[in-house]
């Protein structure tokens, strides 16, 4: 899910929110701030323990804060010209629009330390450095099909905000699954 958002921070902020490339810089450092919080909160949360506990949360966070990215994007007016960062601050949208950021990406990083914390706890020593080289074939995998999908769409004439929406539907309809992870945990 972040693979597809960051990727499409510039063609999001001059299309839709008629940013410049500051608009989109600004977005990828409150994307990177939000994943810090979120870490940290998890493991605040936790307080050290591996647990898959958070999962869920993390991944209805994330549909949340796409839902409210949707919404809010709808509010921004664009300018004939490219808008700064000062500019597109001004925008009576524009904070619900890095709020939802801050709260997607923060919502990413409560979802993925669990899962990180997990798979290595319950990967053997011998085995723990194969273990983490294979999930990180998968996600560039995972991260190459994301991207021809999101292709695919933006050649249909689905915009970009249109697609964000259609991953945060995604990621709802996968929150299931990994709660069950999250009730076999409550059940230790």
């Amino acid at each position: 899910l972040g693979s597809v958002f960051l990727s499409q921070f510039p063609t999001f902020s001059k299309n839709i929110l008629g940013g410049n490339e500051e608009v989109s810089t600004l977005f990828l450092v409150v994307f990177s701030v939000g994943v810090g919080l979120g870490s940290t909160f998890c493991n605040r949360l936790l307080k050290g323990k591996i647990s898959a506990r958070l999962v869920p949360f993390g991944c209805i966070g994330m549909t949340t804060a796409t839902l409210l990215l949707y919404f809010f994007s709808l509010t921004v007016q664009k300018t004939g010209h490219l808008a700064g960062v000062m500019e597109f601050i001004a925008e009576p949208g524009s904070w619900g629009i890095i709020f939802s950021f801050l709260m997607l990406a923060a919502s990413g990083g409560i979802f993925s330390v669990p899962m990180y914390a997990l798979m290595q706890s319950r990967s053997s020593d011998e085995h723990r450095a194969r273990v983490v080289a294979c999930l990180n074939i998968t996600d560039s995998f995972g991260m190459v099909l994301s991207a021809v999908f999101v292709s695919m769409l933006l050649m249909l004439d689905i915009s970009v905000i249109n697609i964000f929406l259609i991953m945060g539907v995604v990621n709802l309809m996968i929150t299931p699954v990994l709660s069950r992870l999250a009730r076999d945990e409550y059940g230790k």
